[in-house]
């Protein structure tokens, strides 16, 4: 069987490299539980989430609580969960979040009149105080 790569490669594959990436025999065999593995990847990742402390920690730690709640991408998160990144990651990023950057660069009556008014808004809900 012709390999794939075989006119990309300026020199020969190693041998070792090669019977790594051989494998069609024992997937062909596997595809079932590969297809399965899959699947369960999938599933897992519909209950993951991702905290984006760096846009806004505020947003974050006022979000936590309703996350297995809130009507879009639920997640579940335990309150050691909670408990850790109050206590660990948030007081790192208190003061450099970009929601922070972005309100010290504003003039006062610009921040007043823009973003509390909604006019303003960088499309990230970071701004619900």
């Amino acid at each position: 069987m012709a390999k794939m790569w075989a006119g990309r490669a300026a020199g020969q594959l190693d041998q070792t490299a090669d019977a790594f990436n051989s494998s069609i025999q024992i997937d062909s065999r596997m595809y079932r539980q590969d297809i399965i593995g899959s699947l369960a990847h999938a599933a897992m990742l519909q209950k993951c989430g991702i905290l984006t402390p760096e846009f806004s920690w505020r947003w974050v730690d006022r979000e936590m609580d309703t996350f297995a709640t809130r009507p879009q991408d639920p997640y579940l998160m335990t309150d050691e969960q909670r408990d850790f990144v109050r206590r660990e990651i948030f007081p790192y990023w208190k003061g450099k979040s970009l929601e922070e950057a972005f309100l010290a660069r504003l003039p006062e009556d610009t921040r007043r009149i823009g973003v509390d008014t909604g006019i303003l808004d960088n499309d990230s809900k970071w701004r619900q105080a």
